[in-house]
């Protein structure tokens, strides 16, 4: 009957190496090297690329945050796709340049992005920032993306964190407190080990040239 334990003891060692790998990585976050994302460097030409579906009622204050961060030369685009709002009109009045998609067919945010993408390509910047129409931006974030990810020629994941209303249910609160782990305390515990983050979907630098190599047209992930 042994063979029975063989499975339990094979998910116990699982568990417990992948206990082991995350507290290494809220220790080692501790050790982090404070200002390791420096400003240094050129500021080079960026365009921040919105997608947004149906966004009319939260796109406005993430158009303001990042519109008070763009210097000359500089573009806000937004996606408006497959909406069925006034998310165009109303990012339009605030301010940002807006391009329409509509395909039923092809539905997600790696088709908006793509979209994007394509219509840059007569203009193309050297670096391309992504922030999702729901975000807001602290000040100096836009340029410290720009200027980390021109002068390391990487993608760079900024800090990007949840924060629950005042007064919110205690579920919000855990999930608040879930999402600082995973997005801020494992990040930086992998910065301090010499090791890449993962992308989290917003607060995200490329250069140009490595979006061009990949492709991101599909609705996966």
């Amino acid at each position: 009957m042994s063979w029975v334990f063989v499975p339990f003891q094979l998910l116990s060692v699982a568990l417990a190496w992948a206990v082991l790998v995350l507290f290494v990585e809220i220790v080692a976050a501790h050790f982090e090297r404070k200002g390791a994302a420096t400003r240094e460097g050129a500021r080079p030409r960026v365009v921040v690329l919105i997608p947004a579906h149906n966004e009319s009622h939260g796109i406005v204050p993430t158009i303001g945050d990042i519109r008070s961060q763009l210097g000359s030369g500089d573009r806000l685009l937004v996606v408006a796709d497959n909406c069925s709002d006034d998310t165009a009109e109303v990012a339009l009045a605030s301010g940002a340049e807006v391009i329409r998609r509509n395909d039923a067919q092809h539905r997600g945010k790696g088709f908006a992005l793509d979209f994007g993408l394509r219509s840059l390509a007569a203009d193309d910047p050297e670096i391309v920032i992504i922030i999702d129409a729901d975000c807001r931006v602290e000040d100096g974030a836009i340029d410290t993306l720009a200027r980390v990810c021109s002068a390391t020629q990487r993608p760079i994941q900024g800090m990007y964190r949840m924060s629950a209303p005042p007064g919110a249910a205690v579920n919000h609160q855990i999930a608040e407190f879930a999402w600082r782990i995973k997005n801020d305390l494992r990040p930086r515990g992998l910065r301090a080990l010499g090791l890449p983050c993962q992308l989290m979907g917003s607060g995200m630098a490329f250069p140009r040239r490595a979006l061009a190599s990949v492709n991101i047209a599909s609705g996966h992930l």
